[in-house]
């Protein structure tokens, strides 16, 4: 099985019959009359959803470098200090070490809109779980029509509030000192260059000409036309970016270029999504599981860093490692002015 293979999960109709079997089995053995399956199967859905979206804030986390632990918690056990109901267990607790050594638990949310539901009862229920175990709980959310991860202390939202906007999530983010996530601003111009050598005319037809050809060069250009070699962690980079096609012929080359029109910004873990999709079917959902311990063939974080910071400048207008304007306020989370670097 190939890497992309391993990443993708289709989404197939359930066409065996022993595993039909076994669910209604298990939903018999559950002691449930009357169920609704198809409410059964949308609520299964949704779980689905939500624990791929754990493992891939899970693999977010680890594949920015900070975290020397990542830890799922699984569901709750018994209490012996009151109801279960009093507390919401979060999904994951998470050591990261660079300045100093923050120990907390992440609740993993997600949401098509710009606004994540946030109801009083259910954040108290999180923040009574860090005042019992004695580690904060912090709060991450997709915003999956930007394709965005945000970390935020939930006990800076204000009591009445029933939901939160990705605006005021985004002011109290802490991807970057707790986890070491980074903004990238690319330069316009900047360009996948692939150079074609022409061999050998095949046909015409309609005008349009085909050609025999083999590759003769696959660069990255900078905004300056500089041909830098291919480098990975440019190329990575660059797919996360909005590009435009251009092509030009010069003598027996062909040259295909894949152009910034713009400067873009964008935040490294989008860099990270790009690469996890790349041979994945449209049709497919990345098992963002398999990249918890088999991440070969993706660019770390700290290498896209160490590149375009340094050695590829002309390449790179701003590396921003942005802290939160409203600081966590929990005990464990003082966080230093500069966002540590992954």
């Amino acid at each position: 099985m190939s890497e992309a293979e391993s990443r993708g999960s289709r989404h197939r109709p359930l066409t065996t019959v022993g595993i039909a079997h076994q669910i209604a089995r298990a939903i018999e053995d559950a002691g449930v009359d009357g169920l609704d399956i198809a409410a059964v199967a949308k609520r299964a859905q949704h779980v689905g959803f939500g624990i791929n979206a754990e493992d891939e804030f899970a693999v977010v986390a680890s594949w920015l470098g900070c975290c020397d632990l990542v830890h799922p918690l699984g569901q709750p056990g018994t209490s012996s200090c009151g109801s279960l109901s009093e507390f919401t267990v979060p999904d994951l607790l998470i050591c990261s070490t660079r300045d100093k050594q923050y120990r907390f638990c992440v609740e993993v949310k997600t949401s098509s809109e710009m606004v994540l539901p946030l109801r009083p009862d259910y954040r108290e229920s999180l923040l009574a779980y860090a005042r019992l175990v004695g580690i904060p709980v912090l709060i991450a959310w997709k915003c999956r029509r930007l394709n965005w991860w945000t970390l935020f202390d939930p006990a800076t939202v204000v009591d009445e509030a029933h939901e939160l906007t990705f605006e005021d999530a985004a002011k109290r983010d802490l991807m970057g000192p707790l986890l070491g996530e980074f903004h990238i601003e690319l330069r316009p111009n900047d360009a996948i260059r692939i150079d074609f050598e022409l061999q050998e005319l095949v046909r015409t037809k309609a005008g349009a000409e085909t050609w025999k050809a083999k590759i003769k060069d696959f660069d990255i250009e900078d905004s300056h036309g500089q041909r830098l070699g291919f480098v990975p962690a440019l190329f990575a980079t660059l797919l996360a970016a909005p590009l435009e096609r251009q092509t030009d012929r010069e003598g027996s080359v062909l040259v295909d270029r894949w152009v910034l029109p713009e400067a873009a910004a964008m935040h490294a873990s989008r860099i990270l999504a790009m690469q996890a999709n790349w041979g994945v079917d449209q049709d497919e959902a990345v098992r963002w599981k398999a990249l918890w311990t088999d991440r070969r063939g993706l660019v770390p974080a700290r290498t896209i860093d160490e590149e375009l910071g340094s050695r590829f400048g002309s390449f790179t207008r701003y590396i921003l490692r942005v802290n939160p304007s409203i600081r966590p306020i929990q005990k464990g989370l003082d966080i230093p002015d500069t966002a540590p670097k992954g």
